[in-house]
């Protein structure tokens, strides 16, 4: 294993009669280089600054670029002497410019932008044959957040309007291109009775794409009797999620009762298609499934051990599996207790 990292560093604080005239506090600079080779070969690096104004407003700005390197082989199958290789190459660049300052003793506001450039190349041999297959996606993000503290209640709230483009394609042919947007947000409500009850409210929507793996339309027999294969018109996952908890302390005691609510919309599920000879698995996307789970936490501390016990019951509810069974609906429920010392 072959492992090497640079980390540099620069700060400029101005004079006095500078601070009186730009009013800059402090700029500074972050660097970061780094390659990891053990499995796979990575490279890294990192370039940030930060410039502080005053003491109520900053400016950050970073670049970060990634690009890895993992190749492999497995054999086909037990009675074949031949193996299948695939390489994997990914790379990231990240820009990312926020600009965060405080608004009276009690508020604070942040604005930025984040844009992301992501390429995935997966290519597979089988014998002489191979092909590539290659994903390419555009993200961008504009990130508003808001902070507020009193003796009231604390809130945190954060919107996020994401612009999406992405491109999928073999060697072969082009095999989609998808292009949506997002109105993504985060808002948090804590209130505390006293210095041992507090109560939480939480309300997110929140987004999770299919990865290339669940896209590939590479067929992948490194089990002759599991064979998997992607789904190139999967859709990404839409989370919706109202939580409430409150929590509380007796001495030895910490206890949390909570309650979360979760709707996902297209959530991606394996599906097995049973064939002759082999089970073949694939991706589909469930049209709707909701979540209901209340939980209780409980922890204590004994000597020198920590000790947690969890219980949660949950009702889940799916409603139509696209493409597959019309409109459909199946609700069952489950419940499990946890018991873990450290």
């Amino acid at each position: 294993m072959t492992r090497l990292s640079l980390y540099l560093n620069k700060v400029n604080t101005p004079t006095k009669k500078t601070i009186k005239t730009e009013q800059i506090i402090q700029e500074s600079w972050n660097t970061m280089w780094s390659y990891n080779q053990s499995k796979f070969e990575q490279l890294t690096s990192h370039l940030e600054y930060i410039k502080k104004f005053n003491k109520q407003s900053e400016l950050t700005s970073s670049l970060y670029f990634r690009n890895e390197n993992q190749i492999d082989s497995f054999q086909i199958n037990q009675d074949s002497v031949s193996k299948s290789k695939y390489f994997i190459n990914k790379k990231d660049l990240i820009l990312h410019v926020d600009y965060a300052t405080k608004i009276g003793p009690s508020l604070n506001f942040s604005i930025g932008s984040k844009y992301i450039h992501r390429i995935n190349n997966n290519k597979f041999s089988y014998a002489v044959d191979f092909e590539n297959q290659q994903q390419e996606e555009d993200i961008f993000h504009l990130i508003t957040e808001v902070i507020s503290k009193n003796k009231w209640v604390n809130a945190v709230a954060a919107i996020n309007m994401e612009l999406y483009k992405g491109n999928l394609k073999t060697n072969k042919e082009q095999i989609r291109r998808i292009n949506y947007n997002n109105l993504l947000y985060s808002i948090i409500l804590s209130k505390s009775l006293n210095s041992k009850n507090h109560f939480r409210l939480n309300v997110s929507r929140l987004i999770y794409r299919p990865s290339i793996n669940m896209l590939s339309l590479f067929y992948n027999e490194q089990d002759i009797n599991a064979i998997k294969i992607g789904n190139d018109k999967l859709k990404p996952e839409i989370h919706n999620i109202l939580s409430l908890s409150y929590s509380t302390s007796f001495s030895p005691f910490d206890l949390i009762i909570s309650n979360t609510f979760t709707s996902i919309k297209n959530e991606i599920n394996p599906f097995f298609n049973e064939g002759e000879n082999s089970i073949r698995r694939e991706f589909i996307n469930v049209d709707t499934k909701r979540t209901v789970r209340p939980s209780i936490d409980l922890s204590f501390t004994r000597g020198n051990w920590y000790n947690q016990l969890g219980l949660s019951y949950a009702v889940f509810n799916f409603k139509g599996i696209a493409s597959l069974i019309s409109n459909p609906s199946k609700t069952f429920n489950s419940w499990s207790m946890q018991y873990t010392t450290t």
